[in-house]
């Protein structure tokens, strides 16, 4: 039964310490211990500023268990859409600025949904954008949702060129073929290990980032010739998911 797994005594206590964390420390993240022991041993306190931080991410806890309750109860009951739904929401990194570069931005990933773009490592390159995130994202899910080897260009999430072959590099040139002057500054997504041929194949033309499963070790020192291009690896497949927050 959900109601008898339910901790009552556990959220109260965090909710009572963040309430009071003008006198109390209250920590909820176990990834927090070391900063807040680092703190005690060197000030001999934990400073305001770090009490209210941890406040915050107390109520933050308690409020994404509350949700994940309700979510149970509604899904129980039978009722599809609720009139109000609340999504518990954890930051995957920062990006480089927002759809402006005035902006600030950042991505999040929605609880319990795991997928491509908050699996996805950064090898080599610039902090992404938010811009290039959406195209990143974009070029994955057009070149995975392809059994063959498959390579999908895409600029302002539009693609420029999309092409299977029965090898990625052949791949790769029929789809910058289906127009090279558009594949100039967008994002190529490949759904197989990118091969020393298939980079030297890119050569010549800037791209903004790369995504793939995985690269051979021949093929990075080729890609890292690019100081800005962004080499992104996605270790095996997975639905895309996440949300993006943008500050204005």
């Amino acid at each position: 039964m959900l109601l008898d797994q339910i901790d009552v005594g556990g959220v109260t206590l965090l909710r009572a310490g963040a309430k009071n964390y003008d006198h109390v420390v209250v920590v909820s993240r176990p990834e927090r211990y070391g900063a807040v022991l680092d703190e005690l041993r060197q000030r001999g306190e934990v400073s305001l500023e770090t009490r209210r931080i941890l406040a915050a991410e107390a109520f933050s806890h308690t409020a994404a268990y509350d949700a994940a309750i309700a979510s149970r109860f509604t899904a129980e009951a039978g009722v599809q859409f609720p009139d109000e739904m609340t999504l518990s929401l954890r930051k995957v990194r920062d990006l480089r600025y927002g759809e402006n570069p005035h902006q600030q931005a950042a991505f999040y990933a929605v609880r319990g949904e795991d997928g491509a773009m908050t699996q996805m490592q950064q090898i080599h390159g610039k902090a992404t954008s938010f811009n290039n995130m959406l195209d990143i994202n974009a070029a994955w899910r057009i070149a995975t949702d392809f059994p063959q080897p498959t390579v999908a260009i895409i600029k302002h999430q539009n693609p420029s060129g999309v092409a299977s072959d029965n090898e990625i590099t052949k791949a790769y040139r029929r789809a910058f073929m289906c127009d090279s002057v558009s594949a100039f500054g967008g994002i190529v997504g490949a759904n197989r290990i990118v091969t020393r041929e298939l980079a030297a194949a890119m050569e010549g033309t800037f791209y903004e980032a790369i995504i793939a499963p995985a690269y051979e070790d021949e093929a990075l020192p080729i890609l890292r010739q690019r100081r800005n291009l962004e080499i992104v690896a996605v270790p095996g497949y997975a639905i895309v998911g996440g949300k993006l927050i943008r500050k204005d």
